[in-house]
């Protein structure tokens, strides 16, 4: 019911005109001194890009549109300081991202409500408003979603994988048939291009160097207080949360990160940190506040410093992916979400007595599946996360594939997909599953 009248205040309050004049001078408003702060690069750029999902597409999507245009390129990031990074832009340096900044709200379904709102006026205005055009000296370009992920992806199949454009079509409409019969976002091109390497390099400008040097100093510092070996850092990603590719946070790593202690690793966690009392009886274990670091700031520079990563699936997945580290994923769904330079361990599909699906169907009719399905028998079947035992297991296993050979390497897709060459999974680079996988499912 709560939900239900919430979805008629808004709808209520979008009918008001007199509301939505002044929701849209406020948009206007701030567009106008974002623009006018940033005069030239306005007036250089080729196309504008609006970015207003969650923080990994924040990531992603941005680095495509960077790859697609170039420096001449704006990207506008909207969205609020808890789903937004404001040092991206720095990593992003020669390419302009400018932050667009909406407030803090508790309820997700009016933020949602709001970060839409504000998406469609912005992008109204960049192309409507000829207050704006006068300002630049032209009018603007503004780039759609779906047609930049789809032309970076047709681009990145040709020059990779030596395919003729249309091949490349062919086949990117393969993808995002697959994925509709799985009722997901057509947007398979964005799937497609995390499984690639990162489209452009990050940047460590000078004030990332200066936060570098005193994150690396207190690493160190701590590093000595505990330890006489050479400083091995490590970072945990916790996400825990009510969206169905989230993990179980802490509660899947405890015995990990006593093995990561065994072996002197010094472990950085970021995301949820709301469990972090439970940490006290560990000695290995730091965040931001240990390191008297901003969070965001932290999260980047432990990722750019560690050996490796080691966590549940989140947005900050495509920052490690950005930032091209080594990265073990634990709990993914769907099965076939790959990611460069990692190795996953997707969750197993199982019915009610928790009788696992078939390796067949895991590799077929389950592989992009996000939400529960019913299985050849017409019995239901529910994504289940592992135990804590085997993601020591996976964890031990990743970390001394590491050391030993100082690569990823595990089970590559493509022996799966043999009798179809034209799955996606087929097309990717540097990214396998765990052979934790193949005990699982007892192939």
């Amino acid at each position: 019911m709560r939900c239900y009248n919430l979805s008629s205040f808004l709808k209520y309050l979008e009918g008001k005109s007199f509301i939505k004049y002044v929701f849209n001078a406020i948009i206007f408003i701030y567009l106008l001194f974002l623009i006018i702060f940033n005069l030239s690069n306005f007036r250089q750029a080729s196309k504008i890009f609006i970015n207003s999902y969650a923080f990994g597409h924040s990531v992603i999507e941005s680095s495509i549109f960077f790859y697609e245009y170039g420096p001449t390129g704006v990207c506008i990031s909207v969205g609020n300081r808890k789903n937004r990074n404001k040092y991206l832009k720095l990593l992003f340096k020669p390419h302009v991202l400018l932050h667009f900044w909406l407030p803090s709200l508790h309820n997700i379904n009016i933020y949602q409500a709001l970060r839409l709102r504000a998406h469609n006026t912005i992008e109204h205005f960049l192309k409507k408003s000829k207050i704006i055009n006068v300002i630049i000296g032209k009018s603007l370009c503004v780039v759609d979603r779906e047609f930049l992920c789809n032309r970076a992806a047709v681009r990145n199949l040709q020059q990779d994988y030596r395919l003729s454009e249309e091949r490349a079509a062919f086949l990117l409409n393969k993808f995002t048939n697959a994925y509709k019969v799985e009722e997901n976002a057509p947007l398979a091109s964005l799937h497609y291009l995390a499984q690639q390497k990162t489209l452009i390099n990050y940047s460590l400008s000078g004030k990332l160097t200066k936060f570098n040097d005193k994150f690396l100093n207190r690493a160190r510092s701590i590093n000595n207080s505990y330890s006489s070996a050479e400083l091995k850092l490590c970072t945990l990603v916790l996400r825990r949360s009510w969206k169905p590719w989230s993990g179980l946070g802490l509660d899947s790593f405890y015995q990990a990160i006593e093995y990561l202690a065994s072996k002197n690793y010094l472990i950085n966690i970021i995301g949820d940190l709301e469990d972090t009392d439970k940490l006290k009886s560990f000695n290995n274990i730091y965040w931001h506040k240990h390191f008297n670091m901003n969070p965001q700031i932290f999260q980047i520079l432990s990722i750019i410093n560690s050996s490796f990563c080691i966590g549940d699936q989140s947005g900050v997945q495509t920052l490690i992916h950005f930032l091209n580290k080594k990265n073990l994923i634990i709990n993914s769904v769907p099965f076939g979400q790959l990611q460069y330079n990692s190795v996953v361990l997707p969750r197993l599909w199982t019915n009610k007595n928790q009788v696992k699906a078939t390796s067949e169907e895991h590799f077929d009719r389950l592989l992009f599946r996000f939400h529960s399905t019913k299985s050849d028998k017409g019995e239901m079947l529910h994504p289940q996360y592992y135990s804590p035992k085997t993601v020591l297991d996976a964890v031990s296993s990743f970390v001394e594939n590491i050391e030993a050979h100082n690569q990823v390497e595990e089970l590559y897709p493509q022996q799966f997909f043999k009798s179809d060459p034209d799955c996606m999974l087929i097309f990717s680079k540097n990214s396998s599953f765990s052979p934790i996988l193949l005990k699982e499912l007892k192939i």
